[in-house]
């Protein structure tokens, strides 16, 4: 749901799960949370749609590897928070071998 006058998106990865995860709201995110460590972020410009390539190496050594993963727009103008940020859920992508 990534408002249409989003200016900048984001797509955080990290190894590192925050569960329950960590109010935003004392900087200006209410009703917004982080959900993981922020280990990479790679930016998207633009809304409603934001498309992000996430290449895994064909190497069983990532098996078992979760890698946790939220996103996050820009969007002053939806008047969404008081920062005009908001975040996603976060995702637990789990890699395995199959």
């Amino acid at each position: 749901n990534i408002p249409a006058s989003a200016l900048l998106s984001a797509v955080v990865f990290g190894l590192g799960k925050l569960d329950p995860g960590i109010p935003l709201a004392g900087m200006g995110m209410q009703d917004c949370y982080q959900y993981t460590s922020m280990d990479a972020v790679v930016l998207a410009f633009g809304g409603p749609n934001a498309i992000v390539q996430f290449p895994v190496p064909n190497n069983t050594a990532f098996a078992g590897v979760h890698v946790i993963t939220q996103g996050a727009s820009y969007a002053p103008a939806a008047g969404l928070t008081a920062l005009g940020a908001i975040s996603s859920n976060g995702i637990d992508l789990g890699l395995d071998v199959n």
